[in-house]
């Protein structure tokens, strides 16, 4: 039987990278979308947020990369 790990849902404190690809934006700006409300429904203040926007998916690492490296996510 498999175990279930949950935590909390509130996310206020918290710092967000989301990195999205301007290739295909019929696509991806609804996700951006999505993904900016669900993280305020679950109280994330938009300071908390930095979004990165990259050609395509080839870029999506790299810059996933270089903002988990950069003070922009670091804690306060």
């Amino acid at each position: 039987m498999s175990r279930e790990l949950t935590g909390p849902l509130e996310g206020g404190g918290l710092r967000f990278g989301i990195v999205v690809s301007r290739f295909n934006r019929a696509v991806t700006a609804p996700l951006l979308a999505g993904a900016l409300e669900a993280l305020a429904a679950h109280g994330v203040a938009d300071d908390d947020i930095v979004v990165a926007h990259v050609p395509g998916a080839f870029e999506i690492p790299f810059a996933a990369d270089a903002l988990a490296r950069t003070r922009s996510l670091s804690t306060r």
